[in-house]
C-alpha cells in the first residue's frame, strides 16, 4: 500500500513512492519469486523504473534515458533469442525438480510433464512423498522427457533420485538458479540459462 510522508491527512502531505518486492506486480496479480524468468517482466519493470526515476529526480533524465535505451536493446536481443529457442525446441517435454524456470519454459514452448503431486509439493516448498518421487523417476527412467531441469540452489532429498533416473533413461540434466551469480548482469545470466536449457533439450533429442 502506498504511504505518505508525515500526516497523510495533511493537505501538504506528499505520497511516498510505492515500494514493490521483486515478487509482486504493481496490481498484485503476481506473487512469485521466479517471475524474473518471464521474458516480459524485466522489460516492463525497466520501463516503469526509468519513468519513476525521471519523475522523482528530473535532473537525471539524460542518464536514465541512456540506461533505458541500453536496457531496451538488451531486452530485444533476448526476445529474439527466445523466439529462436522456441523454433528449435517447441513442444519438447521436460521434468522440473522445482518450478523455478517455468515462465521461461512456457516462453520457449516446452511442456513440463512433472507429475502433479511432485510439482505441487515442491511449489509449496515441501518434500515430495515417496509415491510422487516414484512417479517422477518412472517418467525419467522411461526417457519420456528430453531434459531434467534442476534448481542448483535447492537440492532436496529427492533430487538425487531424479538425477539417477534421468541418467538411466538417457535424459539430459540441466541446472538453473533462482538469481544471477555474483557480478553477472541480468541478461547475461538469462541468456546463459536459456542457452543451457535449449542445449540440454537438444542433447535429449539426440539421445
Amino acid at each position: 500500500m502506498a504511504t505518505t510522508r508525515g500526516d497523510p491527512n495533511h493537505r501538504g502531505a506528499t505520497r511516498a513512492p510505492r515500494v514493490l518486492t521483486a515478487t509482486t506486480s504493481a496490481d498484485g496479480s503476481i506473487d512469485d519469486p521466479h517471475v524474473w524468468y518471464d521474458p516480459s517482466v524485466p522489460a516492463k519493470v525497466g520501463d516503469a523504473l526509468g519513468r519513476a526515476l525521471v519523475q522523482h529526480s528530473p535532473g537525471t533524465r539524460e542518464v536514465v534515458e541512456r540506461g533505458i535505451t541500453r536496457w531496451t536493446r538488451l531486452q530485444r536481443r533476448f526476445a529474439a533469442r527466445v523466439r529462436a529457442a522456441r523454433a528449435a525446441v517447441d513442444g519438447s517435454e521436460v521434468v522440473s525438480s522445482e518450478p523455478v524456470a517455468r515462465y521461461l519454459l512456457d516462453a520457449v514452448g516446452l511442456r513440463d510433464v512433472t507429475p502433479a503431486a511432485y510439482a505441487t509439493a515442491t511449489a509449496n516448498e515441501s518434500e515430495p512423498s515417496p509415491s510422487a518421487v516414484r512417479a517422477t523417476t518412472r517418467i525419467l527412467e522411461a526417457g519420456i522427457p528430453r531434459a531434467l531441469v534442476l534448481n542448483r540452489q535447492s537440492e532436496g532429498a529427492s533430487t538425487g533420485h531424479l538425477v539417477a533416473a534421468a541418467k538411466a533413461g538417457g535424459v539430459a540434466v540441466v541446472s538453473v538458479t533462482e538469481g544471477p551469480p555474483a557480478n553477472a548482469a541480468f541478461y547475461e545470466w538469462m541468456s546463459s540459462e536459456l542457452r543451457d536449457l535449449v542445449g540440454a533439450v537438444k542433447r535429449g533429442d539426440d539421445a
